[in-house]
C-alpha cells in the first residue's frame, strides 16, 4: 500500500512538471482546455497505477471448494509445486467467474453470500446487476450493497451508464460486479462490461442458465439440481457443496 502511494505521488509530481511546462509555452486563452487534459491525463494514469497493483491482490470468498478447484488447476499445470498452488488458489482481481445451471440451483445464493462476505470483512463495494428480476432486495441491503433491477427496456442504458456512475463513485473501492443473468446481454455490452474491468479492476461474477460459447471467463462452474457445482473451465473438477 505504500509503495502505490508512493509512485501516486510520484505521478502528482509529474503534472505539476506538466502544468509549469504549459504556462511556459502555452497562451492564456488555452489554459482551461490544457488543465482539463492534464485532469484526465492523471486521472487515467492513477487508475492504471492501481489497476496493476491490485492485480496482485487476493479477493476473500467464503467457499473453500472454488477456492480448492482453482488451487487444483494451478497446482495441476505446475507439475504438483507447492508454491503454485498456494499463490494461485484464490480469486484475483480482474477475475471473471461464471455460475452456470437452471434456476433454483443455488446461483444466487452464491452470489448472494460472496456479496454479504464481501461486507462483513472489507470496506469494499458490490455492484449487483439483477436481469432476472427475481433477487430479493430485502435480503442484503447495506449502503455498500448496490442493486441495479432494470426492465428489459433499460438493460443498455444502464450498462452503457456504468462508468458514469464508477466515475461518480471514484472514492470507493469495487470490488465484484455481479451480473444475474448475464445470457441477456448483447456482444455489444459484454465488450464495455470487459472495458469497464480493464479500467476499475473488479471480479467479474456472472450467472446464467445456459453455456454461452463467449469465452471472457477465468472460471467456469456448473450446478446440479441438487445444488452442487463443479468446475468445468479452464478444467473439469468433481462436485463439491458450496
Amino acid at each position: 500500500m505504500w509503495e502505490t502511494k508512493r509512485k501516486l505521488n510520484s505521478h502528482q509530481s509529474s503534472t505539476i512538471l506538466i502544468f509549469f511546462f504549459c504556462l511556459l509555452f502555452f497562451p492564456p486563452h488555452d489554459m482551461p482546455y490544457l488543465l482539463n487534459f492534464i485532469s484526465t491525463i492523471q486521472h487515467q494514469s492513477c487508475l492504471n497505477l492501481l489497476s496493476q497493483e491490485q492485480k496482485d491482490e487476493c479477493v476473500s470468498i467464503p467457499f473453500d471448494g472454488i477456492r480448492d478447484s482453482i488451487a487444483s488447476y494451478y497446482n495441476k499445470i505446475a507439475g504438483g509445486s507447492t508454491e503454485e498452488y498456494n499463490r494461485e488458489g484464490a480469486i484475483h482481481p480482474n477475475d471473471s467467474i461464471d455460475l452456470i445451471g437452471i434456476s433454483g440451483s443455488g446461483k444466487t445464493w452464491i452470489m448472494t453470500q460472496i456479496a454479504q462476505h464481501t461486507i462483513t470483512v472489507t470496506d469494499n463495494h458490490i455492484i449487483y446487476i439483477d436481469l432476472d428480476g427475481r433477487f430479493n432486495h430485502n435480503i442484503l441491503i447495506d449502503d455498500r450493497f448496490h442493486l441495479f433491477q432494470p426492465d428489459s427496456q433499460s438493460i443498455s442504458t444502464l450498462i452503457l451508464g456504468l462508468e458514469f456512475w464508477l466515475e461518480e463513485h471514484s472514492e470507493v473501492n469495487v470490488s465484484w460486479l455481479m451480473v444475474d443473468g448475464f445470457s441477456l446481454l448483447d456482444s455489444q455490452l459484454i465488450h464495455h462490461i470487459q472495458y469497464l474491468q480493464s479500467k476499475w479492476s473488479f471480479v467479474l461474477l456472472t450467472s446464467s442458465t445456459t453455456t454461452m460459447t463467449n469465452s471472457i471467463w477465468n472460471y467456469r462452474f456448473e450446478f446440479n439440481n441438487q445444488h452442487q457445482m463443479k468446475l468445468i473451465w479452464p478444467m473439469h473438477s468433481g462436485y463439491f457443496s458450496p
